[in-house]
């Protein structure tokens, strides 16, 4: 995860040639991730998967509604970070990984 703070507001007058647009300087500040990295690649599988809706490919349809149960998912479209992280740690507990 990354945050972003704006430091700085640039006139466009700041720089030769002057483009036709204003510009702004930021701070991008890396945060350390809630995934451990030994399951890095498995999480960015499981992203991929979940981003593409393919939930069949992750979970059988039981496991889909208890991980759903379990992180409080009641509607797919409003999903929040916290609920996909027990939702991808219901996934490695139904694969054996934790």
């Amino acid at each position: 995860q990354v945050s972003i703070q704006q430091l700085l507001k640039l006139p466009a007058e700041c720089f030769h040639p002057k483009p036709k647009v204003n510009s702004v300087l930021i701070k991008l500040t890396r945060h350390t991730t809630d995934v451990p990295d030994k399951y890095w690649k498995l999480y960015t599988y499981f992203v991929s998967k979940w981003v593409n809706r393919e939930y069949r490919q992750l979970f059988t349809k039981n496991q889909f509604h208890q991980a759903m149960k379990h992180a409080k998912v009641n509607n797919l479209s409003t999903i929040t970070y916290e609920q996909v992280l027990s939702i991808f740690n219901s996934y490695l507990l139904f694969n054996g990984r934790k």
